[in-house]
């Protein structure tokens, strides 16, 4: 029998281990990078120091070196006090309507728009953001009435109301309570009973339908046709929505493949809507008009005015 530990001795020996040591290096840094790169889609107001727009009343870039999670999105704050201070209370600092646009979602239309996180007001110690200068000057109008229509219109819940434990645990479509809410990545779900909640909190990403709850088989193709919360199917542990009895039919007929196709087409599907989000910030940022002053001083409430069309 070969004697490895001779064969394998003194200076080869010492090669090979710092061989070893270098490539389980790489791996990790891969690993870390891959991580990395995963977290960047959850980052929240792009990045901003979520507490610096009421301490300091402007728009800081945080640093990934004091990031906290709330809610699924990951916030960077701009140093240890500030992060210390957002875990302490992250429902205070944390943007209003998960960072859309307060304007567009309180007009006429609820538009879901994203914002520019350097766009904003705090107001009653609450921070809203704006998709561009021009809405917040349409803001300014009616802050009272544009503030009443966003809240109810956010507080409408994803999935038709469905409750998402339920698709798991119960293996049937049941409708939540409003008594029951979380929000998860900026929207809100309800869900049948208080245990339900407690479930979805422990793991959300269990429980949320893939695909932000689109149609499965439709982001086979890449399209993102809503589904019938009704229609769903549980597999490997994720649920799965549907648009028709016909899709549904079509997609668990070769599900392994589909899901393997749906996943890939997602990501790119996120990739497209992240570019586009970004390029229609840009495009209102060079649009012609004087900012504020980013520690002026917040607009005082005003009388409710007739309802506010879309900006």
């Amino acid at each position: 029998m070969m004697n490895w530990q001779r064969s394998f001795s003194g200076p080869a020996l010492r090669s090979m281990v710092v061989t070893g040591v270098f490539l389980l290096s790489c791996v990790a840094a891969r690993a870390g990078d891959d991580a990395k790169k995963t977290a960047e889609s959850d980052i929240a107001i792009g990045g901003y120091c979520p507490v610096s727009y009421q301490t300091l009343s402007k728009a800081v870039k945080g640093d990934p070196a004091f990031a906290v999670e709330y809610q699924g999105r990951v916030y960077y704050c701009a140093d240890s006090d500030a992060k210390k201070v957002f875990e302490a209370g992250p429902g205070k600092y944390a943007p209003k309507y998960g960072g859309l646009c307060t304007t567009a979602l309180g007009g006429s239309y609820g538009n879901r728009m994203p914002s520019d996180p350097e766009v904003f007001y705090v107001i009653e110690g609450k921070l809203y953001l704006f998709s561009s200068l021009r809405a917040r000057k349409a803001f300014d109008r009616w802050p009272n009435q544009y503030i009443t229509n966003a809240d109810s219109l956010y507080d409408l819940p994803a999935i038709n109301g469905y409750c998402l434990v339920s698709y798991q645990q119960a293996g049937k479509a049941v409708k939540g309570d409003a008594k029951f809410a979380s929000t998860y990545r900026g929207v809100v779900y309800r869900f049948a009973e208080a245990e339900a909640v407690k479930a979805f909190e422990k793991d959300q990403k269990r429980f949320v339908p893939q695909y932000d709850g689109f149609c499965a088989e439709g982001m086979v193709r890449g399209k993102s046709f809503p589904a019938d919360p009704k229609l769903f199917e549980v597999i490997n542990g994720k649920t799965y929505l549907f648009f028709d009895e016909a899709a549904k039919k079509t997609f668990l007929s070769n599900s392994k493949e589909l899901i393997a196709k749906a996943d890939a087409a997602w990501i790119e599907y996120e990739k497209a809507r992240a570019k586009e989000d970004k390029e229609r910030i840009e495009g209102y940022r060079k649009m012609p008009g004087e900012p504020r002053s980013q520690g002026e001083p917040s607009p005082t409430a005003q009388p409710s005015e007739p309802s506010p069309s879309k900006p």
